[in-house]
């Protein structure tokens, strides 16, 4: 295995870390706690010596499974937690009590990095949480039950930057991989400042995981897999330290510490390529949707372009499972009342699970026919006057096809069908 100093904390970390988001489970989704330790002794056995939780991880059963797996060999592990700081402080639930549990849980009585989870701008200045937490974390690491204080965020890089350069942080966490590079800026300027710097989702929270064709073209040579792949473009970046991958399994230990541990770093000619390769899926992805929003608000509700996201994961990546699976709990999140935002359950199930499974033309119609909204004036213009005929032509638009299958189904209330026809004058009117 590989080590480096992790920032200024000039801890030894091992370049691969060990994200404790993923730990096996039973079935009734509690963490299965024999298992879970003998995974974690696995990782510290192949040399990782770095894990990364958070109080809510697995309903703190995470940092319960830390406990049991490293209690003996405490200071030979770096554990930094994370603290969900935008819930604020109400009555018992201080960030104290909840540090306080979390050492109970880790059979500790410190954490070397404790973490702001999550940061935004609003939830860090507006509501005035951050300066709460910067507070909090500075008298813990007073009296020694923290010993070093970051944050991992998914906001804005410009607000990131702002963060790091108060200099009130060692450490930070942010998501970066072949896929997603919007904060690459922001680990050259941590590092430059000594800041330890750690990602997760090197693996695109596992959307690279699994070998498909699609992503196999990418490869240059030398390369013998996705994670392989994806470690080595992560590392290669001189600004990381430690790369966090969920690995469930210890074959995926194995599998990922004996790349780090023989890591060599792509050479420029072969990352340029690579690059190149993801740009050309993007332009790709953008052709299919834009992200330009013009096709929302549906008056439905349907987060159209998360759904057309899930499709470009299928189409481009070859990621069919994990886009189901995204799919799926986009669905389970509104049907349980939780969902962040409004994912239509008919739109995930019937646009990306059926046509992924090959179900008919007509469901296919239905997603072009949603997808097609937000493709150009012209295009917007031309689907008005087709949407004004869905029982006689294809709400896709595509010509020749007339689709009696479809408009039998627009019939019957209620039905997927139904909705979108039931939508189309409605838009009209909104856009």
């Amino acid at each position: 295995m590989l080590y480096r100093p992790y920032g200024k904390t000039q801890f030894q970390v091992s370049r691969l870390g060990y994200g404790v988001m993923r730990l096996p489970i039973d079935d009734q989704h509690n963490v299965d706690m024999d298992e879970a330790v003998k995974v974690l002794r696995h990782a510290y056995d192949a040399g990782i010596n770095i894990f990364d939780t958070h109080h809510n991880y697995h309903r703190s059963q995470s940092e319960e499974a830390l406990g049991h797996a490293f209690a003996d060999v405490r200071d030979q592990v770096f554990i930094q937690t994370k603290n969900p700081f935008y819930r604020g402080e109400s009555g018992a639930d201080t960030y104290r009590t909840r540090l306080e549990a979390a050492l109970k849980r880790l059979q500790t009585d410190y954490v070397d990095g404790y973490m702001a989870h999550s940061v935004s701008p609003d939830l860090w200045e507006t509501d005035g949480h951050g300066d709460a937490f910067v507070v909090a974390a500075t008298k813990f690491r007073d009296e020694g039950l923290v010993r070093f204080v970051g944050f991992s965020a998914h906001g804005k890089p410009e607000f990131v930057n702002k963060l790091i350069d108060t200099g009130q942080f060692d450490l930070v966490l942010f998501q970066y991989n072949l896929l997603d590079r919007a904060y690459e800026p922001c680990f050259a300027h941590a590092h430059a400042q000594g800041v330890a710097t750690g990602v997760m989702g090197p693996m695109g929270g596992g959307m690279l995981g699994p070998p498909t064709p699609e992503v196999a073209a990418m490869y240059p040579p030398g390369i013998a897999s996705t994670p392989e792949l994806c470690l080595r473009f992560v590392l290669s970046n001189e600004n990381i330290d430690v790369a966090f991958s969920g690995m469930t399994q210890p074959e995926w230990i194995d599998q990922n510490a004996e790349v780090v541990s023989h890591l060599r770093s792509l050479v420029p000619a072969d990352r340029k390529r690579i690059e190149a390769a993801v740009a050309e899926k993007k332009k790709l992805a953008e052709l299919y949707c834009t992200a330009c929003n013009y096709c929302m608000p549906c008056p439905h509700g349907v987060d159209i372009p998360r759904n057309s996201q899930f499709m470009n994961l299928h189409r481009l990546y070859g990621a069919t499972e994990f886009a189901r699976r995204r799919a799926e709990r986009a669905e389970g999140k509104l049907l349980a009342g939780t969902a962040r935002d409004s994912v239509h359950p008919l739109l995930a199930q019937t646009k990306f699970l059926q046509w992924a499974s090959g179900y008919s033309q007509e469901r296919q119609a239905i997603y072009r026919h949603h997808q097609g909204r937000g493709v150009g004036r012209q295009r917007q213009q031309r689907a008005r006057v087709r949407r004004r005929s869905v029982g006689r032509r294809d709400i896709g638009g595509r010509r020749g096809y007339r689709g009696p299958a479809l408009a039998a189904e627009a019939s019957v209330p209620g039905s997927v069908a139904a909705v979108y026809r039931g939508s189309n004058t409605q838009y009209s009117r909104h856009r």
